[in-house]
């Protein structure tokens, strides 16, 4: 069995936020133990790297105690979170269990962050991203996009030069309760992936977009860009490396990494319609797909 690249952890469902591109989490919170239980298993996954995130991550009690057992092995670990609970003495408390710590900024200015975010403070997101930066653990700053702010591109790469970040990892909406209401269409879509282009040149700062049609964006306009691909898996009521095991074997992972199987990609070619649906669960707008091919 090969051993998973990364793992993507929600290691809670209690958030103290409210935003409008949540996309929920299980009602049932994981007990204590089987959090532990979890930790023992990525650890014996042995992944290159694991993400943390909630909810809120710093909400779990168990949460330093699974980062102990996680760091032991020499796994790298990044912690998503919305800032609000930081201080500095859980930076330090971070630092010392060498954690890479991703504060989401989702609005460039205080009114489209606090709206975007309610209960968020943009007072504290500043101050939080500066204590993490004191400590040398700030990492990526991920940005969700929807049309409450995909215009605001320069605007958030302005922000997050000025408070310290030296990267930034945009997100596509992914369905959520609002997806209707905020998910971007061809066209938005479009302007906002275009506006990427353009900003980059402006700021000192490493850019991403992790979405499925970057790349056949940028070889439809023969621009050269690099930047990383991630996947993930969930688990809960099955031991990890079962659930990785079934993954692995699956008949739609198989398809997925034969390449006989590939066929086109969602802006320049058609897509098989037995896959469409594939596509659609990583966020990719319906009416990126073009239908039917045989």
């Amino acid at each position: 069995m090969a051993n998973p690249y990364m793992i993507d952890w929600a290691i809670t469902n209690r958030c103290n936020l409210n935003c409008v591109h949540c996309r929920g989490m299980a009602q049932e919170e994981l007990k204590d133990e089987t959090i532990l239980k979890l930790s023992r298993e990525i650890v014996l996954l042995n992944p290159r790297w694991v993400i943390i995130e909630g909810g809120e991550p710093l909400l779990s009690k168990k949460l330093f105690e699974s980062l102990k057992i996680i760091e032991k092995h020499n796994i790298r670990i990044y912690l998503i979170s919305n800032g609000m609970l930081i201080d500095e003495d859980i930076v330090i408390r971070l630092r010392d269990l060498n954690v890479n710590l991703m504060i989401s900024i989702d609005g460039a200015d205080k009114e489209s962050y606090e709206k975007t975010r309610a209960g968020a403070s943009f007072k504290k997101l500043n101050q939080s991203v500066a204590l993490a930066n004191k400590h040398n653990i700030l990492s990526d700053c991920p940005i969700t996009i929807g049309k409450y702010n995909y215009e605001q591109t320069g605007k958030l790469l302005r922000l997050a030069e000025k408070i310290g970040y030296k990267k930034v990892t945009f997100l596509g909406l992914k369905p959520c309760k609002n997806y209707g209401k905020y998910g971007l269409n061809r066209n938005e879509y479009e302007k906002f992936l275009s506006s990427v282009i353009r900003y980059q040149r402006d700021y000192k700062i490493d850019i991403s977009v992790d979405e499925p049609f970057w790349q056949p964006f940028l070889k439809e306009r023969k621009i050269n860009w690099s930047t990383r691909s991630e996947n993930g898996i969930n688990v809960r009521e099955k031991p990890l490396d079962k659930i990785w095991d079934e993954i692995e074997r699956s008949q739609l992972i198989k398809k997925i990494k034969n390449p006989r199987t590939r066929v086109g990609y969602p802006l320049m070619l058609p897509i098989p319609t037995r896959y469409t649906e594939v596509f659609w669960d990583i966020g990719i707008p319906k009416d990126f797909l073009r239908v039917p091919i045989n």
